[in-house]
């Protein structure tokens, strides 16, 4: 979470022009992007894409993707007995 702030408030990639986590696809000035409007009936519409231009993600939204990504890389990655081992020996 910190990470985020600091992303954040440092307006890295712009992040101020967004609002914080936001999950949705933004246009520039942070606006909801008019996906409808945008690919009618599941095709690219050349005209609007102009108009609205081409969507974003808030700068904390992608670090937060980045890093579960991340996550399942290193698990899927590490040799098993070195990635959280599910039972514990008691002392």
């Amino acid at each position: 979470m910190l990470a985020m702030l600091g992303i954040y408030y440092n307006n890295n990639w712009d992040a101020k022009s967004q609002p914080f986590m936001s999950t949705r696809l933004r246009t520039a000035d942070g606006e909801t992007y008019p996906i409808a409007k945008v690919f009618v009936n599941g095709v690219l519409d050349h005209d609007a894409l102009a108009e609205y231009g081409l969507p974003r993600l808030t700068a904390t939204f992608a670090y937060a993707m980045f890093m579960a990504n991340a996550a399942v890389c290193i698990r899927q990655f590490a040799p098993a007995d070195t990635v959280m081992p599910t039972t514990r020996k008691q002392t």
